[in-house]
Protein backbone atom coordinates (compact mmCIF):
# COMPACT_ATOMS: atom_id res chain seq x y z
CA UNK A 1 0.00 0.00 0.00
CA UNK A 2 1.28 3.24 -0.88
CA UNK A 3 2.45 4.91 2.06
CA UNK A 4 0.54 8.45 3.01
CA UNK A 5 1.79 11.83 4.12
CA UNK A 6 2.25 13.16 7.31
CA UNK A 7 -0.76 14.74 9.09
CA UNK A 8 0.13 18.18 9.97
CA UNK A 9 -1.21 19.39 13.24
CA UNK A 10 -4.79 21.15 13.37
CA UNK A 11 -4.70 24.78 13.23
CA UNK A 12 -7.46 26.63 15.96
CA UNK A 13 -10.28 28.22 13.76
CA UNK A 14 -9.89 31.54 15.30
CA UNK A 15 -6.05 31.95 15.17
CA UNK A 16 -6.32 33.92 12.50
CA UNK A 17 -3.34 31.94 10.74
CA UNK A 18 -3.22 31.43 7.04
CA UNK A 19 -1.39 28.08 5.32
CA UNK A 20 2.04 28.32 4.01
CA UNK A 21 2.59 27.95 0.68
CA UNK A 22 4.08 23.82 1.53
CA UNK A 23 1.35 22.98 3.15
CA UNK A 24 -1.01 24.26 0.16
CA UNK A 25 1.38 22.60 -2.49
CA UNK A 26 1.54 19.32 -0.38
CA UNK A 27 -1.55 18.09 -1.94
CA UNK A 28 -3.24 16.58 -5.13
CA UNK A 29 -6.41 16.98 -6.62
CA UNK A 30 -7.87 16.19 -3.25
CA UNK A 31 -6.05 18.79 -1.48
CA UNK A 32 -8.33 20.73 1.54
CA UNK A 33 -9.83 23.91 0.63
CA UNK A 34 -8.84 27.16 3.37
CA UNK A 35 -11.05 30.54 2.93
CA UNK A 36 -8.47 33.62 3.16
CA UNK A 37 -9.07 35.80 6.08
CA UNK A 38 -9.75 39.69 5.68
CA UNK A 39 -7.04 41.92 6.31
CA UNK A 40 -7.37 43.53 9.34
CA UNK A 41 -8.02 47.44 9.97
CA UNK A 42 -6.96 49.56 12.39
CA UNK A 43 -9.54 49.21 15.05
CA UNK A 44 -10.73 52.16 17.12
CA UNK A 45 -12.04 52.51 20.36
CA UNK A 46 -15.95 52.31 19.94
CA UNK A 47 -16.93 54.80 22.75
CA UNK A 48 -14.41 56.76 21.67
CA UNK A 49 -16.03 57.23 18.00
CA UNK A 50 -18.86 57.90 19.28
CA UNK A 51 -18.29 60.19 21.50
CA UNK A 52 -16.58 62.10 18.99
CA UNK A 53 -19.79 61.82 16.59
CA UNK A 54 -21.81 63.53 19.69
CA UNK A 55 -20.28 66.92 18.41
CA UNK A 56 -21.82 66.38 15.29
CA UNK A 57 -18.99 67.14 13.13
CA UNK A 58 -18.49 63.94 11.71
CA UNK A 59 -14.76 63.69 13.81
CA UNK A 60 -15.47 59.86 14.85
CA UNK A 61 -16.02 59.01 11.24
CA UNK A 62 -12.59 60.71 10.72
CA UNK A 63 -11.30 58.66 13.32
CA UNK A 64 -12.44 56.01 11.48
CA UNK A 65 -10.69 57.19 7.88
CA UNK A 66 -14.00 57.76 6.43
CA UNK A 67 -13.86 61.10 4.96
CA UNK A 68 -16.73 61.13 2.78
CA UNK A 69 -19.31 59.70 5.71
CA UNK A 70 -17.49 62.21 7.88
CA UNK A 71 -17.97 65.42 5.33
CA UNK A 72 -21.32 63.84 5.05
CA UNK A 73 -22.69 63.81 8.37
CA UNK A 74 -20.99 67.28 9.11
CA UNK A 75 -22.48 68.81 5.96
CA UNK A 76 -26.23 67.38 7.29
CA UNK A 77 -25.56 68.39 10.36
CA UNK A 78 -24.60 71.92 9.65
CA UNK A 79 -27.99 72.15 7.13
CA UNK A 80 -30.46 70.50 10.04
CA UNK A 81 -29.07 73.33 12.80
CA UNK A 82 -29.73 76.38 10.10
CA UNK A 83 -32.93 74.87 9.60
CA UNK A 84 -33.88 74.47 13.05
CA UNK A 85 -32.67 77.82 13.70
CA UNK A 86 -34.44 79.55 11.50
CA UNK A 87 -37.37 77.64 9.42
CA UNK A 88 -37.99 74.71 11.75
CA UNK A 89 -38.15 76.16 15.19
CA UNK A 90 -40.47 73.65 16.25
CA UNK A 91 -40.24 70.82 18.91
CA UNK A 92 -40.81 68.22 16.57
CA UNK A 93 -37.84 69.75 14.37
CA UNK A 94 -35.91 69.38 17.60
CA UNK A 95 -36.87 65.75 17.67
CA UNK A 96 -35.39 65.01 14.44
CA UNK A 97 -32.20 66.96 15.14
CA UNK A 98 -31.85 64.96 18.48
CA UNK A 99 -32.62 61.60 16.42
CA UNK A 100 -30.18 62.71 14.04
CA UNK A 101 -27.87 63.06 16.82
CA UNK A 102 -28.54 60.27 18.27
CA UNK A 103 -28.08 58.44 15.17
CA UNK A 104 -24.73 59.80 14.94
CA UNK A 105 -23.10 58.79 17.67
CA UNK A 106 -24.70 55.30 17.46
CA UNK A 107 -23.29 55.24 14.00
CA UNK A 108 -19.80 55.64 14.75
CA UNK A 109 -19.75 53.50 17.73
CA UNK A 110 -20.85 50.73 15.25
CA UNK A 111 -18.45 51.39 12.84
CA UNK A 112 -15.65 50.93 15.60
CA UNK A 113 -17.12 47.75 16.71
CA UNK A 114 -19.15 47.87 19.15
CA UNK A 115 -21.50 45.34 19.70
CA UNK A 116 -24.30 44.65 22.65
CA UNK A 117 -22.72 41.31 25.01
CA UNK A 118 -24.62 38.05 23.74
CA UNK A 119 -26.07 35.93 26.50
CA UNK A 120 -24.10 32.75 26.70
CA UNK A 121 -20.72 34.16 24.55
CA UNK A 122 -17.65 33.31 26.94
CA UNK A 123 -15.26 36.23 27.22
CA UNK A 124 -12.75 36.83 25.29
CA UNK A 125 -10.49 36.81 28.05
CA UNK A 126 -11.87 33.41 28.92
CA UNK A 127 -11.40 31.89 25.96
CA UNK A 128 -8.22 33.00 25.81
CA UNK A 129 -7.18 30.96 29.22
CA UNK A 130 -9.06 28.16 28.03
CA UNK A 131 -6.57 27.72 24.85
CA UNK A 132 -3.83 27.71 27.50
CA UNK A 133 -5.11 25.56 29.93
CA UNK A 134 -6.34 22.72 27.18
CA UNK A 135 -3.75 20.35 26.23
CA UNK A 136 -2.44 20.31 22.45
CA UNK A 137 -4.16 17.39 20.79
CA UNK A 138 -2.10 15.39 18.89
CA UNK A 139 -2.35 16.62 14.97
CA UNK A 140 -4.44 15.09 12.22
CA UNK A 141 -3.49 14.85 8.79
CA UNK A 142 -5.17 17.61 6.64
CA UNK A 143 -6.34 14.84 4.24
CA UNK A 144 -8.79 13.72 7.33
CA UNK A 145 -9.60 17.17 7.83
CA UNK A 146 -10.64 17.54 4.45
CA UNK A 147 -12.81 14.28 4.84
CA UNK A 148 -14.38 15.17 8.15
CA UNK A 149 -18.21 15.73 7.21
CA UNK A 150 -19.28 19.55 6.01
CA UNK A 151 -21.52 21.51 8.08
CA UNK A 152 -24.73 22.06 7.04
CA UNK A 153 -25.31 25.25 4.63
CA UNK A 154 -28.14 27.00 6.54
CA UNK A 155 -25.84 26.52 10.11
CA UNK A 156 -24.69 30.09 11.15
CA UNK A 157 -21.73 31.61 10.95
CA UNK A 158 -19.20 31.18 13.91
CA UNK A 159 -18.72 34.54 15.89
CA UNK A 160 -16.30 37.04 14.69
CA UNK A 161 -13.05 37.81 16.63
CA UNK A 162 -13.20 41.30 18.94
CA UNK A 163 -11.73 44.13 17.34
CA UNK A 164 -8.38 44.80 18.39
CA UNK A 165 -7.94 47.64 20.53
CA UNK A 166 -5.30 50.61 19.50
CA UNK A 167 -2.75 50.53 22.24
CA UNK A 168 -3.53 54.14 23.81
CA UNK A 169 -7.51 53.65 24.19
CA UNK A 170 -7.30 56.56 26.61
CA UNK A 171 -5.93 58.92 24.08
CA UNK A 172 -8.79 58.04 21.77
CA UNK A 173 -11.30 58.45 24.62
CA UNK A 174 -9.36 61.91 25.63
CA UNK A 175 -9.32 63.31 21.51
CA UNK A 176 -13.12 62.82 21.26
CA UNK A 177 -13.99 64.09 24.55
CA UNK A 178 -11.67 67.42 23.94
CA UNK A 179 -13.90 67.63 21.03
CA UNK A 180 -17.60 66.97 21.86
CA UNK A 181 -16.82 68.01 25.13
CA UNK A 182 -17.12 71.69 24.46
CA UNK A 183 -20.23 71.11 21.81
CA UNK A 184 -22.47 69.36 24.39
CA UNK A 185 -21.53 71.75 27.13
CA UNK A 186 -22.02 75.33 25.31
CA UNK A 187 -25.07 73.90 23.89
CA UNK A 188 -26.22 72.94 27.73
CA UNK A 189 -25.06 76.00 28.64
CA UNK A 190 -27.15 78.19 26.04
CA UNK A 191 -30.16 76.21 26.62
CA UNK A 192 -30.20 76.94 30.63
CA UNK A 193 -29.59 80.26 30.17
CA UNK A 194 -32.09 80.39 27.26
CA UNK A 195 -34.77 79.00 29.82
CA UNK A 196 -33.37 81.27 32.41
CA UNK A 197 -34.03 84.47 30.31
CA UNK A 198 -37.01 83.51 29.02
CA UNK A 199 -38.62 82.53 32.46
CA UNK A 200 -37.78 85.85 33.89
CA UNK A 201 -39.22 87.37 30.63
CA UNK A 202 -42.75 85.24 31.25
CA UNK A 203 -42.84 86.41 34.63
CA UNK A 204 -42.93 90.04 33.97
CA UNK A 205 -45.39 89.43 31.10
CA UNK A 206 -47.42 88.10 33.29
CA UNK A 207 -47.26 90.85 35.83
CA UNK A 208 -47.85 93.03 32.74
CA UNK A 209 -44.50 94.28 32.51
CA UNK A 210 -44.22 94.27 29.60
CA UNK A 211 -41.00 96.41 29.15
CA UNK A 212 -39.18 94.30 31.30
CA UNK A 213 -39.75 91.67 29.33
CA UNK A 214 -39.02 92.97 26.04
CA UNK A 215 -35.71 94.00 27.49
CA UNK A 216 -34.84 90.82 29.37
CA UNK A 217 -35.95 88.77 25.61
CA UNK A 218 -33.45 91.30 23.68
CA UNK A 219 -30.96 89.50 25.54
CA UNK A 220 -31.46 85.81 23.80
CA UNK A 221 -29.28 85.99 21.01
CA UNK A 222 -28.43 83.42 17.64
CA UNK A 223 -26.87 80.95 20.08
CA UNK A 224 -29.54 80.40 21.70
CA UNK A 225 -31.65 80.20 18.43
CA UNK A 226 -28.97 77.19 17.87
CA UNK A 227 -29.52 75.81 21.50
CA UNK A 228 -33.04 76.07 22.22
CA UNK A 229 -35.23 76.87 18.68
CA UNK A 230 -38.28 76.20 20.30
CA UNK A 231 -38.28 78.29 23.44
CA UNK A 232 -36.92 81.41 21.21
CA UNK A 233 -39.89 81.13 19.06
CA UNK A 234 -41.95 80.92 22.22
CA UNK A 235 -39.83 84.08 22.96
CA UNK A 236 -40.52 85.66 20.04
CA UNK A 237 -44.37 85.05 20.58
CA UNK A 238 -43.84 86.79 23.75
CA UNK A 239 -42.16 89.80 22.49
CA UNK A 240 -44.86 90.14 19.71
CA UNK A 241 -47.78 90.21 22.04
CA UNK A 242 -45.68 92.68 24.45
CA UNK A 243 -44.92 94.92 21.84
CA UNK A 244 -48.32 94.83 20.83
CA UNK A 245 -49.36 95.93 25.17
CA UNK A 246 -47.26 98.66 25.10
CA UNK A 247 -48.47 100.09 21.54
CA UNK A 248 -51.86 100.06 22.79
CA UNK A 249 -51.13 101.95 26.08
CA UNK A 250 -49.50 104.45 24.05
CA UNK A 251 -52.64 104.86 21.73
CA UNK A 252 -54.72 104.87 24.46
CA UNK A 253 -53.11 108.27 25.84
CA UNK A 254 -54.56 109.64 22.57
CA UNK A 255 -57.42 107.38 21.13
CA UNK A 256 -58.48 104.89 23.57
CA UNK A 257 -60.62 102.86 21.07
CA UNK A 258 -57.59 102.34 18.92
CA UNK A 259 -55.97 101.46 22.21
CA UNK A 260 -58.83 98.74 23.15
CA UNK A 261 -58.49 96.93 19.34
CA UNK A 262 -54.85 96.60 19.95
CA UNK A 263 -55.69 94.87 23.27
CA UNK A 264 -58.33 93.00 21.63
CA UNK A 265 -55.51 91.65 18.87
CA UNK A 266 -52.95 91.40 22.22
CA UNK A 267 -55.67 89.31 23.74
CA UNK A 268 -55.80 86.94 20.71
CA UNK A 269 -51.90 86.39 20.61
CA UNK A 270 -50.69 83.23 21.42
CA UNK A 271 -48.19 84.78 23.19
CA UNK A 272 -50.33 86.73 25.56
CA UNK A 273 -49.34 86.11 28.76
CA UNK A 274 -51.27 88.99 31.09
CA UNK A 275 -54.70 88.38 32.44
CA UNK A 276 -55.57 91.75 33.27
CA UNK A 277 -55.58 92.91 29.10
CA UNK A 278 -59.66 91.66 29.31
CA UNK A 279 -59.87 94.51 32.01
CA UNK A 280 -57.88 97.08 30.80
CA UNK A 281 -59.65 96.64 27.72
CA UNK A 282 -63.06 96.99 29.87
CA UNK A 283 -61.86 100.03 31.57
CA UNK A 284 -60.89 101.96 28.19
CA UNK A 285 -63.82 101.36 26.77
CA UNK A 286 -65.74 102.48 29.79
CA UNK A 287 -63.88 105.26 29.87
CA UNK A 288 -64.58 106.16 26.28
CA UNK A 289 -68.16 106.01 26.65
CA UNK A 290 -68.97 107.54 29.40
CA UNK A 291 -67.18 110.88 27.56
CA UNK A 292 -69.03 110.27 24.35
CA UNK A 293 -72.25 110.24 26.03
CA UNK A 294 -71.00 113.42 27.77
CA UNK A 295 -70.74 114.60 24.29
CA UNK A 296 -74.12 113.22 23.43
CA UNK A 297 -75.83 115.54 26.05
CA UNK A 298 -75.12 118.30 23.81
CA UNK A 299 -76.98 116.94 21.01
CA UNK A 300 -74.08 115.27 19.30
CA UNK A 301 -76.43 111.84 18.13
CA UNK A 302 -72.95 110.48 16.70
CA UNK A 303 -71.70 110.54 19.84
CA UNK A 304 -73.90 109.20 21.97
CA UNK A 305 -74.44 106.39 19.35
CA UNK A 306 -70.41 105.56 19.90
CA UNK A 307 -70.87 106.15 23.85
CA UNK A 308 -73.77 102.87 23.81
CA UNK A 309 -72.05 100.92 21.42
CA UNK A 310 -69.08 101.06 23.24
CA UNK A 311 -70.95 99.91 26.55
CA UNK A 312 -72.72 97.19 24.74
CA UNK A 313 -69.22 95.66 23.74
CA UNK A 314 -68.57 95.81 27.64
CA UNK A 315 -71.91 94.08 28.24
CA UNK A 316 -71.56 91.46 25.17
CA UNK A 317 -67.98 90.75 26.36
CA UNK A 318 -67.38 91.22 30.03
CA UNK A 319 -70.94 90.70 31.53
CA UNK A 320 -70.77 87.92 33.98
CA UNK A 321 -67.30 87.22 33.08
CA UNK A 322 -65.88 86.86 29.79
CA UNK A 323 -64.68 83.66 28.49
CA UNK A 324 -60.94 84.73 29.26
CA UNK A 325 -61.35 85.07 32.87
CA UNK A 326 -62.40 88.77 32.80
CA UNK A 327 -64.64 90.40 35.74
CA UNK A 328 -68.16 90.79 35.19
CA UNK A 329 -68.12 94.78 34.24
CA UNK A 330 -72.12 95.26 34.07
CA UNK A 331 -71.99 97.30 37.19
CA UNK A 332 -69.60 99.47 35.83
CA UNK A 333 -72.05 100.16 32.79
CA UNK A 334 -75.09 100.60 34.92
CA UNK A 335 -73.00 103.46 36.55
CA UNK A 336 -71.75 104.83 33.63
CA UNK A 337 -75.72 104.64 32.12
CA UNK A 338 -77.01 106.50 35.43
CA UNK A 339 -74.62 109.01 35.10
CA UNK A 340 -75.71 110.22 31.92
CA UNK A 341 -79.27 109.27 32.48
CA UNK A 342 -79.01 111.52 35.26
CA UNK A 343 -77.92 114.50 33.73
CA UNK A 344 -81.14 114.74 32.02
CA UNK A 345 -82.68 117.24 31.38
CA UNK A 346 -80.04 119.79 30.27
CA UNK A 347 -79.90 123.59 30.46
CA UNK A 348 -80.14 123.59 26.56
CA UNK A 349 -83.88 122.24 25.85
CA UNK A 350 -83.13 121.72 22.38
CA UNK A 351 -80.07 119.66 23.14
CA UNK A 352 -82.27 117.54 25.47
CA UNK A 353 -84.34 117.24 22.67
CA UNK A 354 -81.54 116.03 20.10
CA UNK A 355 -80.91 113.73 23.37
CA UNK A 356 -84.43 111.87 23.91
CA UNK A 357 -85.42 111.50 20.05
CA UNK A 358 -82.73 109.88 19.87
CA UNK A 359 -83.46 107.52 22.81
CA UNK A 360 -86.76 106.80 21.45
CA UNK A 361 -85.40 105.60 17.98
CA UNK A 362 -82.77 103.66 19.30
CA UNK A 363 -83.18 99.96 19.43
CA UNK A 364 -81.44 98.37 22.70
CA UNK A 365 -82.94 95.06 22.80
CA UNK A 366 -83.86 93.55 25.90
CA UNK A 367 -79.53 94.30 27.38
CA UNK A 368 -78.92 96.24 30.05
CA UNK A 369 -79.21 99.35 28.01
CA UNK A 370 -83.10 99.07 27.16
CA UNK A 371 -84.10 101.02 30.36
CA UNK A 372 -82.70 104.63 28.96
CA UNK A 373 -85.79 104.49 26.87
CA UNK A 374 -88.09 104.68 30.15
CA UNK A 375 -87.11 108.05 30.96
CA UNK A 376 -87.85 109.70 27.24
CA UNK A 377 -91.76 109.65 28.11
CA UNK A 378 -90.70 112.04 31.42
CA UNK A 379 -87.98 114.38 29.55
CA UNK A 380 -89.26 115.09 26.24
CA UNK A 381 -92.53 116.71 25.90
CA UNK A 382 -91.16 119.23 28.22
CA UNK A 383 -88.16 119.15 26.23
CA UNK A 384 -89.66 119.35 22.87
CA UNK A 385 -91.84 123.06 23.74
CA UNK A 386 -89.36 124.43 25.30
CA UNK A 387 -86.74 124.08 22.57
CA UNK A 388 -89.83 125.35 20.36
CA UNK A 389 -90.11 128.50 22.09
CA UNK A 390 -85.84 128.98 22.18
CA UNK A 391 -86.05 128.57 18.43
CA UNK A 392 -89.10 131.01 18.60
CA UNK A 393 -86.82 133.90 20.21
CA UNK A 394 -84.26 132.91 17.88
CA UNK A 395 -86.58 133.59 15.05
CA UNK A 396 -86.16 130.05 13.69
CA UNK A 397 -89.81 129.79 13.41
CA UNK A 398 -89.67 126.84 10.75
CA UNK A 399 -88.08 124.86 13.08
CA UNK A 400 -89.59 125.83 16.20
CA UNK A 401 -93.30 124.89 14.82
CA UNK A 402 -91.87 121.49 13.55
CA UNK A 403 -90.82 120.92 17.32
CA UNK A 404 -94.46 121.87 18.38
CA UNK A 405 -96.09 119.50 15.71
CA UNK A 406 -93.56 116.54 16.72
CA UNK A 407 -95.56 117.05 20.51
CA UNK A 408 -98.47 116.76 18.63
CA UNK A 409 -98.14 114.02 17.18
CA UNK A 410 -96.55 112.13 19.91
CA UNK A 411 -97.66 113.37 22.89
CA UNK A 412 -101.33 114.07 22.20
CA UNK A 413 -102.31 113.86 25.48
CA UNK A 414 -99.48 115.41 27.14
CA UNK A 415 -100.79 118.60 29.77
CA UNK A 416 -98.30 120.57 27.31
CA UNK A 417 -100.84 119.65 24.82
CA UNK A 418 -102.24 122.93 24.62
CA UNK A 419 -98.98 125.05 24.60
CA UNK A 420 -97.92 123.34 21.79
CA UNK A 421 -100.88 124.40 19.91
CA UNK A 422 -100.59 127.75 20.74
CA UNK A 423 -97.16 127.42 19.55
CA UNK A 424 -98.11 126.26 16.16
CA UNK A 425 -99.88 129.47 15.79
CA UNK A 426 -97.63 131.62 16.92
CA UNK A 427 -95.07 130.03 14.56
CA UNK A 428 -97.24 130.34 11.59
CA UNK A 429 -97.93 134.21 11.99
CA UNK A 430 -93.79 134.57 12.54
CA UNK A 431 -93.18 132.46 9.36
CA UNK A 432 -95.84 134.61 7.29
CA UNK A 433 -95.23 138.35 8.47
CA UNK A 434 -91.17 137.09 7.54
CA UNK A 435 -92.31 136.26 4.49
CA UNK A 436 -94.19 139.33 4.10
CA UNK A 437 -91.14 141.32 5.16
CA UNK A 438 -89.39 139.73 2.76
CA UNK A 439 -92.10 140.66 0.17
CA UNK A 440 -92.48 144.48 0.89
CA UNK A 441 -88.52 145.07 0.52
CA UNK A 442 -87.24 146.49 -2.38
CA UNK A 443 -84.74 144.86 -4.89
CA UNK A 444 -81.32 144.73 -4.65
CA UNK A 445 -81.14 147.80 -7.41
CA UNK A 446 -84.16 149.82 -6.82
CA UNK A 447 -86.94 147.80 -8.05
CA UNK A 448 -90.28 147.99 -6.63
CA UNK A 449 -91.29 145.46 -4.10
CA UNK A 450 -92.73 142.16 -4.76
CA UNK A 451 -95.87 141.97 -2.60
CA UNK A 452 -97.99 143.81 -5.34
CA UNK A 453 -97.30 141.24 -8.00
CA UNK A 454 -97.47 138.32 -5.61
CA UNK A 455 -99.14 139.49 -2.39
CA UNK A 456 -99.12 136.99 0.61
CA UNK A 457 -101.38 137.34 3.74
CA UNK A 458 -100.38 137.81 7.16
CA UNK A 459 -103.10 136.12 9.60
CA UNK A 460 -101.39 138.51 12.55
CA UNK A 461 -103.37 141.76 10.98
CA UNK A 462 -106.34 143.24 12.07
CA UNK A 463 -108.89 142.98 9.65
CA UNK A 464 -109.72 145.70 6.47
CA UNK A 465 -113.44 146.99 7.82
CA UNK A 466 -114.77 149.08 9.69
CA UNK A 467 -114.89 152.79 9.62
CA UNK A 468 -110.58 153.15 10.40
CA UNK A 469 -108.40 154.56 10.53
CA UNK A 470 -106.80 151.47 8.64
CA UNK A 471 -102.56 151.69 8.79
CA UNK A 472 -101.56 151.03 5.10
CA UNK A 473 -98.23 151.00 3.90
CA UNK A 474 -97.46 152.72 1.09
CA UNK A 475 -95.80 151.29 -2.39
CA UNK A 476 -94.98 153.68 -5.12
CA UNK A 477 -95.15 157.22 -4.82
CA UNK A 478 -92.53 158.12 -1.62
CA UNK A 479 -93.24 161.69 -2.52
CA UNK A 480 -96.47 161.71 -1.07
CA UNK A 481 -95.71 159.02 1.45
CA UNK A 482 -93.98 162.18 3.37
CA UNK A 483 -97.00 164.61 3.44
CA UNK A 484 -99.43 161.80 5.06
CA UNK A 485 -99.91 161.76 8.91
CA UNK A 486 -97.44 159.10 10.53
CA UNK A 487 -100.99 157.78 12.06
CA UNK A 488 -102.36 156.64 8.56
CA UNK A 489 -98.85 154.73 7.86
CA UNK A 490 -97.18 151.27 9.44
CA UNK A 491 -92.99 151.14 8.98
CA UNK A 492 -93.75 147.52 9.79
CA UNK A 493 -96.33 145.04 8.24
CA UNK A 494 -97.06 143.88 11.68
CA UNK A 495 -98.48 147.05 12.59
CA UNK A 496 -100.33 147.01 8.91
CA UNK A 497 -104.06 146.57 7.66
CA UNK A 498 -103.62 147.32 4.33
CA UNK A 499 -100.85 147.35 1.79
CA UNK A 500 -101.86 150.22 -0.66
CA UNK A 501 -99.99 149.73 -4.32
CA UNK A 502 -100.42 153.26 -6.03
CA UNK A 503 -99.00 153.39 -9.48
CA UNK A 504 -97.78 155.98 -12.06
CA UNK A 505 -99.72 159.55 -11.99
CA UNK A 506 -101.65 160.69 -14.99
CA UNK A 507 -103.53 163.56 -15.80
CA UNK A 508 -106.69 163.68 -14.26
CA UNK A 509 -109.62 166.11 -14.86
CA UNK A 510 -108.68 169.85 -16.36
CA UNK A 511 -109.50 172.29 -13.67
CA UNK A 512 -108.52 175.56 -15.34
CA UNK A 513 -107.11 176.89 -18.57
CA UNK A 514 -104.85 179.64 -18.45
CA UNK A 515 -103.35 181.53 -21.00
CA UNK A 516 -99.29 182.53 -20.51
CA UNK A 517 -96.72 184.10 -22.57
CA UNK A 518 -95.21 182.63 -24.98
CA UNK A 519 -92.84 184.39 -28.06
CA UNK A 520 -93.07 181.74 -29.90
CA UNK A 521 -96.54 181.29 -30.19
CA UNK A 522 -98.81 183.01 -32.43
CA UNK A 523 -100.40 186.11 -31.00
CA UNK A 524 -97.73 186.09 -28.22
CA UNK A 525 -99.54 183.61 -26.02
CA UNK A 526 -100.67 179.96 -25.29
CA UNK A 527 -103.42 178.52 -22.75
CA UNK A 528 -101.90 176.14 -20.38
CA UNK A 529 -104.49 173.20 -18.79
CA UNK A 530 -103.96 172.58 -15.28
CA UNK A 531 -105.39 168.95 -14.39
CA UNK A 532 -105.69 167.13 -11.07
CA UNK A 533 -103.68 164.09 -10.68
CA UNK A 534 -104.86 160.71 -10.91
CA UNK A 535 -103.46 157.81 -9.55
CA UNK A 536 -104.34 154.38 -10.00
CA UNK A 537 -103.97 151.89 -6.78
CA UNK A 538 -105.14 148.28 -5.22
CA UNK A 539 -105.51 147.95 -1.94
CA UNK A 540 -104.52 144.38 0.12
CA UNK A 541 -106.18 143.62 2.89
CA UNK A 542 -102.71 142.29 4.71
CA UNK A 543 -104.57 139.44 6.75
CA UNK A 544 -106.05 137.70 4.06
CA UNK A 545 -103.59 138.88 1.30
CA UNK A 546 -106.73 139.67 -0.88
CA UNK A 547 -107.52 142.12 -2.79
CA UNK A 548 -109.72 144.53 -1.07
CA UNK A 549 -109.91 147.58 -3.34
CA UNK A 550 -109.14 148.83 -6.62
CA UNK A 551 -109.80 152.22 -7.63
CA UNK A 552 -108.27 155.84 -8.22
CA UNK A 553 -107.33 158.48 -6.41
CA UNK A 554 -107.25 161.86 -7.50
CA UNK A 555 -105.49 164.47 -5.89
CA UNK A 556 -106.33 168.01 -6.75
CA UNK A 557 -104.32 171.54 -5.99
CA UNK A 558 -104.45 175.05 -7.04
CA UNK A 559 -104.08 176.38 -10.35
CA UNK A 560 -103.18 179.39 -12.73
CA UNK A 561 -100.06 180.80 -10.92
CA UNK A 562 -98.94 183.99 -11.81
CA UNK A 563 -95.44 182.42 -12.82
CA UNK A 564 -95.70 179.22 -14.43
CA UNK A 565 -91.98 177.12 -13.99
CA UNK A 566 -91.31 174.07 -15.99
CA UNK A 567 -88.37 172.38 -17.27
CA UNK A 568 -86.79 172.17 -20.64
CA UNK A 569 -83.95 170.56 -21.97
CA UNK A 570 -81.68 172.49 -24.16
CA UNK A 571 -83.92 174.98 -25.93
CA UNK A 572 -87.33 176.70 -24.48
CA UNK A 573 -90.16 175.62 -26.87
CA UNK A 574 -92.69 177.41 -24.43
CA UNK A 575 -94.67 176.29 -21.79
CA UNK A 576 -96.31 172.71 -21.90
CA UNK A 577 -100.39 172.88 -22.93
CA UNK A 578 -100.89 170.40 -19.62
CA UNK A 579 -99.64 170.63 -16.23
CA UNK A 580 -100.37 168.95 -12.57
CA UNK A 581 -102.35 171.35 -10.28
CA UNK A 582 -99.96 172.16 -7.20
CA UNK A 583 -101.35 169.94 -4.58
CA UNK A 584 -100.76 170.59 -0.88
CA UNK A 585 -100.25 168.44 2.05
CA UNK A 586 -104.19 168.50 2.67
CA UNK A 587 -104.87 167.66 -0.85
CA UNK A 588 -102.65 164.10 -0.61
CA UNK A 589 -104.53 163.26 2.58
CA UNK A 590 -107.80 164.08 0.91
CA UNK A 591 -106.82 162.08 -2.10
CA UNK A 592 -105.53 159.07 0.47
CA UNK A 593 -108.40 159.70 3.49
CA UNK A 594 -110.77 157.40 1.93
CA UNK A 595 -108.37 154.02 1.40
CA UNK A 596 -107.69 154.63 5.02
CA UNK A 597 -111.10 155.75 6.40
CA UNK A 598 -112.95 153.21 3.82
Amino acid sequence: MPSEPPAEPERGAGSGQQPTEPDILAFGPDRPVFELAPVPVRARDPYAVGLANASLLGIGYGMLRRPRIAFGAAGVSVMLVILLATAGRNAWFQAVVLAWWIGVTVHGWYLAGGRLPRRGAAAPEASAQATEVQPAEPAQPVAAAHAAEREPADAPPPPSAPPVLPANVRRDRLIALLVAAPVLLACTALRLDASRIEGNAADAHRAGECAQAVSDLEGLWFGHRLADAPLTARAEDGTEACELLLKAERQAEDDRIRGARTLKAYADHPGALWDGAAGRRADLLLAQAEDELDAGLTGDTDALSAGFGHLATVLDEYAGGDAEGGEDRSGDVDKALDGFLGALPTDDACQTKEVTDWLGAHETGDDGLARAADVVPEVAPAAIVDCGDALMADDTWKQARTQYEQLLDEYPDSELAGAAKDGVERADLAIQLDKVRGLLKPGEYGEKPAYCDNPAPYRGAKPYRGEGPHRAMLIGQGKHRSKLPSSWLAKDPKDAVAIICAGSSKHGATVANCPYEDDLAIGGSVNVAFKNREIPVRVYELRTGKLAKKTTVEIGGASCPAVLEYTYYGVDTGPPSEVYVKSSESDVRAGYEPLIYP
